[in-house]
């Protein structure tokens, strides 16, 4: 296994890291601002954050309006209206479970709508031509973008070699240049008990990736090519000592 870095290593990241924020701080706009107290209101308490993750789940899991009004109107009388709603959202949300949840049909791609452009500024959605026209226009701002799927650990290993082929997909793609990656979105069955075995397959599965890497390349707006990147990430330090393998 590889040697932790030292502490210079880490000052020194901890600087940059720091840089970076101060230099952020400084460009930040008012509506950004905004933003951002909304969203410290919604990380100090905890209900909200248990509301935000369902309705995020329930509004995007299920088909069916009428499934999803059901859930979401009972989501919101077992936790109530989260704090962190601005004061139309809170208003949007009573006429939601006092009308709207009757009319699931015109409700709730309302819903799904405004979840859509409320998590836009940290989210994009994967489809292709949605995905691709946004890489697009930043590549052309000279903006590098690094694609960072959201899951985290899977279910079974039908998923896990699903988001490996997707993975896989992405690196393929010209207008892609990085992706992220955590062991355990590509391996369902990681245990520390069997170290050197789970070790092995992500060994397989990550070379696979590194492999789909170097043999594709990223165009850059001025048409040349630039190597791809994949970025091992981690979900939780559990995963350390098998990340670091």
């Amino acid at each position: 296994m590889n040697d932790l870095p030292d502490n210079r290593i880490v000052n020194e990241a901890v600087e940059l890291a720091k840089a970076w924020q101060d230099r952020a701080n400084e460009l930040m706009t008012q509506q950004e601002k905004s933003i951002q107290d909304q969203m410290a209101k919604l990380l100090t308490h905890r209900s909200d954050k248990v509301v935000f993750a369902k309705l995020i789940d329930q509004c995007f899991r299920s088909k069916e309006p009428d499934r999803v009004a059901d859930q979401v109107n009972l989501l919101f009388r077992e936790f109530g209206i989260p704090v962190f709603f601005s004061t139309w959202e809170k208003d949007l949300v009573r006429l939601f479970m006092g009308v709207g949840r009757h009319v699931p049909k015109v409700s709730v791609p309302m819903m799904i709508e405004k979840i859509r452009k409320m998590s836009s500024r940290w989210v994009k959605f994967g489809e292709k031509d949605f995905l691709r026209a946004f890489l697009e226009k930043r590549k052309e701002q000279g903006v590098r973008i690094n694609i960072n799927r959201i899951g985290e650990a899977v279910l079974g290993e039908k998923e896990a070699l699903f988001r490996l082929d997707t993975y896989i997909d992405d690196l393929k793609q010209p207008d892609i240049e990085s992706i992220s990656v955590k062991i355990s979105t590509i391996y369902s069955q990681i245990q520390p008990i069997a170290f050197d075995h789970t070790v092995d397959i992500l060994t397989e599965r990550l070379s696979r990736l590194y492999s789909t890497a170097k043999s594709n390349s990223f165009i850059r707006k001025d048409k040349t090519r630039a190597a791809k990147l994949v970025n091992l990430d981690m979900e939780k330090y559990l995963d350390l000592e098998t990340t670091l393998a």
